[in-house]
């Protein structure tokens, strides 16, 4: 019953299909990936510009605040370096290795 079902075109659509939904998982995977880095930097980059402000206007709480913004986005980007996945680490790590060809 297999074997009939495989060769039929309903079969070769489902898999064509499911290859297709493979490969837009593995896209949203990434974008998700980079998607918080990529707020986090302009995190930092709005606080400076609000920490520019507030020191030119001399409003400690605006101070206060944008300092905290912009430690906020540090510690977003230092905890997706620091939790890098352990292949991406090891193969950036085996590129420098000056032994290789």
């Amino acid at each position: 019953m297999v074997k009939v079902y495989q060769n039929s075109a309903t079969y070769d659509d489902m898999v064509t299909d499911l290859k297709g939904v493979k490969t837009w998982a593995k896209v949203a995977k990434w974008v998700d990936v980079l998607a918080g880095p990529l707020f986090d930097a302009a995190t930092i980059a709005f606080g400076a510009w609000q920490l520019s402000e507030a020191i030119k206007n001399e409003d400690p709480y605006a101070i206060a605040s944008s300092s905290l913004s912009i430690a906020s986005g540090v510690a977003g980007i230092t905890g997706f370096v620091a939790g890098a996945p352990q292949p991406l680490v090891q193969h950036s790590l085996l590129s420098l290795d000056p032994l290789e060809p």
